[in-house]
């Protein structure tokens, strides 16, 4: 038997909270669907440059050594940005959640 039954409660709207998710979600989010979550941070002028980079929801949930400096890179946010790098971070930062870090 199918998992759900389809149910059409099992499907999942955007969350009401941009900001609040749980790591199930992330983990199963798309290249494009991370792009999105940028847009959402007030980083859309770099979403961009993550097109076709192979960035997914899964790489940044699973991979302890992708953190939010590997992410800036992959954004060409430069060093010298502090500002903008710290509010990536702190985004990041309550996307993976403390526990990651």
């Amino acid at each position: 038997s199918r998992v759900q039954k389809f149910n059409p409660n099992c499907l999942r709207r955007r969350p009401g909270n941009e900001n609040e998710f749980s790591p199930s979600e992330v983990v199963q989010w798309s290249n494009h669907r991370v792009m999105e979550w940028l847009r959402s941070v007030d980083l859309a002028e770099y979403a961009p440059n993550l097109r076709g980079s192979g960035v997914h929801g899964g790489l940044i949930m699973l991979e302890p050594r992708f953190t939010s400096d590997t992410m800036a890179m992959l954004l060409n946010i430069s060093p010298q940005k502090t500002l903008l790098r710290r509010h990536l971070n702190t985004n990041f930062n309550n996307l993976v959640g403390v526990q990651a870090q």
